[in-house]
């Protein structure tokens, strides 16, 4: 359950790629500080195009390259997300230390002009895919991060790819355990349409160890199972119910990632098996839904487990009602 560094479960979790944000809300030349693992880090959009400076990224093609670098600059702890974006370069707010994307200083206005190659910070591989940007944190091996994972029936398919996220205030690996926990979905999520009261028999689960982590098995009174897929070692791959009138089993990949011991980011991509027309109508649905959700998941759990509310007075449009019932 500890993921800071030097910590078993952090050196293990920081041995394979994370996703970290949503390409789509870093906009170019734009920096934001984001917490990983108890670590400060500051990520970064390019103003310009991949250039000939051969900073490698892995970026779309149709954006400019994301960079992940340390949080803080070394000279006096300035958050460096607070700087600016200058080509494929971050300075600081403070004195104007520049760095290149890959954590070397090379600029120190105020300073001897030899010093600035004496400092770097941390840098890390940045890696989008799937609309998310995905990072490497740790120990390189030659210079060089592990194969990056593919999911090509995710990548080419005819549907809908939906990316979402939001942060949790619980130690990750309790969110991890509930998604395999298929006992808990009759109880909890009882009352949910896609819900039914046998899901959770114990008789009729199954779990054994598979190539990429964990096969969990739900054989079904008519003899068909219903087969979940755990990546080790924080990764799902999840069938899910149908909910909508106009498409079938919707495929998803969730992956949870320390913040920091307390709370946790749950990154999704859900694959929605619908095109054209159909998949205009249940996308635009998907948006008027969200539209309606005006009450935080999170902060509504919090007021009922202090005993302020309860969850039958909730107005259940007004909330996303699986999450609150997580909380």
């Amino acid at each position: 359950t500890a993921t800071g560094p030097g910590t078993i479960a952090g050196d293990y979790l920081r041995r394979f790629w994370q996703p970290v944000y949503h390409s789509a809300d870093l906009a170019a030349g734009s920096a934001v500080p984001i917490t990983i693992m108890g670590q400060e880090y500051t990520l970064y959009r390019s103003q310009v195009a991949q250039g000939a400076q051969g900073d490698q990224s892995g970026a779309d093609a149709a954006l400019p390259p994301a960079y992940l670098v340390d949080g803080r600059c070394p000279h006096r702890g300035t958050q460096l997300s607070t700087g600016w974006i200058e080509g494929h370069q971050l300075r600081c707010f403070y004195h104007g230390w520049s760095f290149a994307s890959n954590g070397q200083c090379v600029e120190q206005p105020a300073e001897e002009p030899d010093f600035s190659r004496k400092v770097s910070i941390g840098a890390y591989p940045v890696r989008e895919y799937l609309g998310l940007i995905l990072a490497y944190l740790g120990e390189l091996s030659e210079g060089q991060p592990p194969e990056f994972p593919e999911h090509p029936e995710f990548e080419h398919f005819d549907g809908l790819l939906e990316i979402d996220s939001y942060s949790r205030e619980c130690n990750y690996f309790q969110n991890l355990e509930n998604a395999l926990d298929m006992s808990h979905v009759a109880f909890v999520h009882g009352d949910n349409r896609a819900a039914f009261r046998e899901i959770g028999a114990g008789p009729r689960l199954q779990a054994e160890e598979s190539a990429w982590g964990v096969r969990y098995i739900y054989q079904r009174p008519d003899g068909e199972q219903r087969i979940q897929q755990f990546g080790m070692p924080n990764m799902f791959y999840m069938t899910a119910l149908p909910t909508d009138a106009e498409i079938g089993w919707q495929e998803s990949l969730f992956w949870w990632v320390p913040i920091d011991d307390r709370r946790h980011m749950q990154f999704s991509i859900h694959r929605v098996p619908a095109t054209g027309t159909t998949a205009e109508r249940i996308h635009a649905r998907r948006e008027a839904r969200r539209s309606e959700i005006t009450l935080a998941h999170q902060e509504v759990a919090e007021q009922i487990l202090a005993g302020e509310l309860r969850l039958a007075d909730i107005d259940r449009n007004k909330v996303d009602l699986v999450r609150l019932q997580d909380d």
